[in-house]
Formats: structure tokens, sequence, C-alpha cells
């Protein structure tokens, strides 16, 4: 019977100098917090008293008229799924491990999805746009994917309880 040797970055040295494994790691649950944050902002609002319109509130008109000006589509189905993309696919070259491979693999439904929402937006007639709609079907998988590793890693890195059996 033949075995095979699986050799990690970390066995090898052959880890990227310019990225670290776990930077990598922590910038891609962090992207994929930021995929699911405006459910929780919006959950929030709803449970937070609302506050008179022209009350100029804690944050002040400055902040408002600031975020105002972002361009929520852009950022949110279009520039957040290819960061997230990117650093997931940069996550499995520089971990070499087989759960970041699977999690690579997940984003390429991410980045078809993006290249066909700029694709529609730019060069489809106007109408029903659905770009964006797909691009967020395809990066919320890919972010529910990359927390449920993230949470099955941090409840595995603990020591488990040791428990005395029959004496």
């Amino acid at each position: 019977m033949r075995h095979s040797r699986i050799v990690t970055a970390d066995a090898d040295g052959a880890g990227s100098a310019v990225f670290d494994a776990a930077t990598v790691t922590r910038a891609s649950q962090a992207l994929a917090v930021c995929v699911f944050a405006p459910v929780v902002v919006a959950a929030l609002g709803a449970a937070l008293p609302s506050v008179p319109a022209g009350a100029a509130g804690p944050v002040g008109p400055a902040v408002g008229e600031l975020l105002g000006a972002v361009p929520v589509g852009f950022v949110y189905a279009e520039a957040l799924p290819v960061a997230l993309a990117a650093v997931v696919v940069a996550r499995a070259i520089v971990t070499r491990r087989a759960t970041d491979a699977v999690l690579a693999a997940l984003t390429v439904p991410c980045l078809l999805a993006v290249a066909y929402a700029v694709f529609a937006r730019l060069y489809t007639d106007p109408g029903v746009y659905w770009g964006h709609v797909l691009t967020l079907a395809a990066t919320v998988p890919l972010a529910g994917a990359v927390l449920a590793e993230a949470a099955i890693a941090w409840r595995f890195s603990a020591p488990l309880p040791e428990f005395e059996v029959g004496r």
C-alpha cells in the first residue's frame, strides 16, 4: 500500500514572505463579516428608537452626508465580493490547506457573478437589473463558508476539557 505525505506551508517553509497565513485568514474572516454587516445594522436599526427628522444626533450631519456619497451598490455588490474572493484565493495559496482550497473553489461563482454584474451595468439596456442580486446570492454562501470554517477552527483550537473515567 502506497502512502502520500501532505506537505503544508508551515512544514516546508514555502509560505510567502509578503503574506502571513494568519493575517490572510483574518482578512478573509473580516471581509466575510462585512458581507453580513448590513443585515446586523438593519436589525439594530429596527430595534433602536428612531431619531426625529432634522436632529443632528451623536455623529453629526457631516458623517451622514459622507455616507450618502458612498456608492453602496458598487461597494457592497461588486468591490466587496471581489475583495473577499481575492483574499480567499490568496489564503489558499499561502496556507496550502485543503479547507482553504475548497473555499477558493467557492470563489468561482462569486467572481462570475461580479463579472456579469459589471457587464450588465455597463453594456445592457435599462430595465430590471439582476446583477447585484446574483452577486449577493453568490457571495453570501462564500462568506458563510468562511465564517463557518472560522467557527470550527476556533472551536477545535481550544483544548477540550479532560474527564477522568471510571476511578
